[in-house]
Order: C-alpha cells, then structure tokens, then sequence
C-alpha cells in the first residue's frame, strides 16, 4: 500500500472544496471529510463564532490537531480549510499522507460564489483575527489581497483543476482524469 492515501483539496474561499470533495469521495468509494465541519462539530460553533469568540490562532490550532487525527485515516478525501495550507505544519503533514489538489477560481468567480452567499467574515471583521489579514478597505478589495496573499500557499499542490465555469460533476471528471496517473488511484481501485 502506498504512504498517500488521501486526498486533500485544497484553495481559496468559495474554490468548491467542500462540494468537489462529497461528490469525489461518492464517486471513489471512500469517505469524505471537511475540515470546517469538524472544528464546527468539535465546538459546536460555527466557524465564523470560533473566530469571532476565540481568533485566529486559536481556530488554526484546532484545525492542526483535527487534521493530525485526520491524517491516520486509511483512505479519504479531506476539504482542507481556505486558510489551512499557509501553517507549515500542516502542509508538511499534507504532503506526507496525501495527494493535494488545488482547486482554483477566477477572482471574478470566486467574488460571484461569495457575494451570493455574503459569507466570510474574515474579510470584514478584522477584530475575529490575532494575526492581522492583508488589506484593507471594501470587502472586495480584501478579497483580491487575501487571494493574492494565499496564493502561493496553494501552488504546492500535485494536481491544480481550474474550476471558473465548470459546474461540480465536471470538476470532479477533470480531477478523476488526472488521478488515473497517480499511484493513489490504483491503491482506492485495489481496495474494492
């Protein structure tokens, strides 16, 4: 059996992690787990009250110790948090047990996906943070800095899918195409 045998989407707010990665895991026949959720679950707060009540050292603490745990699972498809990679802890910890894929947006589209729902208020609330975000000014131009200041962090990924566009299932084809090549794929085929 091969050492990574999970598989960590990774991206910015609003990239489809959380939605990519429940229809991934259904199509490959492993479970699916999303690191928001289970900090959610653990405390039993949104992770937007976690922020707000605790910051952001703290949530990127829990966050670190749940992915940890995650990390002995056999197999899986993990949503990384937006924030999780920039920690280098856990990209070290991703890299060892998993393949990573990027999911990627155009900011226009990654604006469209978040306006609609008016979510992240990292963006707006500076004071849910101990550790200060980039930018400042309109919630769009913090976005667009957030974004820029991320970006590297993501560019470690194995496999980057651009999913400005493309609706869930063909995302999830394009990450299936280039997981065919990957020693990961055959370890989930060889299971069933």
């Amino acid at each position: 059996m091969v050492g990574r045998t999970l598989v960590f989407l990774t991206g910015f707010l609003s990239a489809g992690k959380s939605t990519v990665g429940k229809r991934l895991a259904e199509r490959l026949g492993i479970p699916f787990f999303d690191l928001d959720s289970l900090v959610e679950t653990r405390l039993g707060r949104s992770v937007e009250e976690i922020l707000i009540e605790h910051g952001e050292v703290f949530y990127r603490a829990l966050e670190a110790e749940i992915l940890r745990a995650l990390c002995s699972q056999a197999f899986g498809v993990v949503a990384l948090g937006a924030g999780t990679v920039t920690h280098p802890e856990n990209r070290k910890l991703v890299r060892e047990h998993g393949l990573i894929i990027h999911l990627v947006a155009s900011s226009e589209e990654l604006w469209r996906r978040t306006a609609e729902g008016e979510r992240w208020p990292r963006l707006w609330l500076p004071s849910a943070s101990q550790e200060p975000l980039p930018g400042t000014g309109p919630l769009r131009e913090r976005l667009e800095s957030l974004l820029e200041w991320r970006t590297p962090y993501y560019e470690f990924a194995d496999i980057t899918v651009d999913t400005t566009g493309m609706d869930v299932d063909e995302v999830v084809e394009e990450i299936l195409g280039q997981l065919r090549s990957h020693e990961l794929f055959d370890a989930v085929r060889g299971r069933h």
